[in-house]
């Protein structure tokens, strides 16, 4: 079974130009892949994933207009794969946002509650596991020098993301998509 989660599809159009080119060993994430995770919920299926996203406070939600800060590894720094760039403007928002917001959604879907703290960040690309220590060097470096800081990205949607339906560059799919209204004047 498949991973589901919530999460800000980014929109960002610079970064097709900007992550063209990556060394070999690393897979960039398709432009419909890319968002800021709100909730994580795992290989739950699609009825309980659809009530995770029932019972999360999209009313409170509004557009985010946030900026990128650099590129980093996630996870362990030896077997770590994933390649993320950092929200710098508007990162505390979106943090706060993650941690006010994510445990209903998440108990609604019988996952697992998050004990880390919320992170604001948008996965960009991931190394193979299977790349050798040089393909590895070389992504860092690649990941390290591209010309992500201070890119302006928005959040105006909250997502629903599932597997995908067919093979394809996409890995996920938007399932159920809210458009976030901007606060009332």
């Amino acid at each position: 079974m498949s991973n589901w989660f919530i999460g800000w599809p980014l929109e960002a159009a610079a970064l097709d130009a900007i992550l063209a080119a990556p060394p070999r060993g690393v897979r960039v994430l398709a432009p419909e892949d890319r968002h800021v995770t709100l909730a994580f919920l795992g290989p739950v299926g699609e009825a309980r994933a659809g009530a995770a996203f029932d019972a999360l406070d999209v009313a409170s939600l509004r557009p985010l207009e946030v900026t990128l800060g650099g590129v980093v590894l996630m996870g362990h720094p030896r077997r770590g794969t994933a390649l993320a760039a950092e929200l710098e403007r508007g990162r505390d928002g979106t943090e706060a946002a993650i941690g006010a917001l994510r445990e209903a959604p998440i108990a609604a879907a019988g996952a697992r509650a998050e004990a880390r703290p919320p992170y604001a960040h948008a996965t960009l690309a991931r190394i193979a596991q299977r790349a050798s220590p040089t393909e590895r060097r070389a992504a860092l470096r690649w990941a390290a020098a591209l010309p992500t800081r201070g890119l302006g990205a928005t959040l105006a949607a909250i997502a629903l993301f599932g597997p995908a339906e067919h093979p394809g560059p996409a890995r996920y799919r938007a399932v159920r998509v809210t458009a976030l209204a901007p606060a009332p004047s």
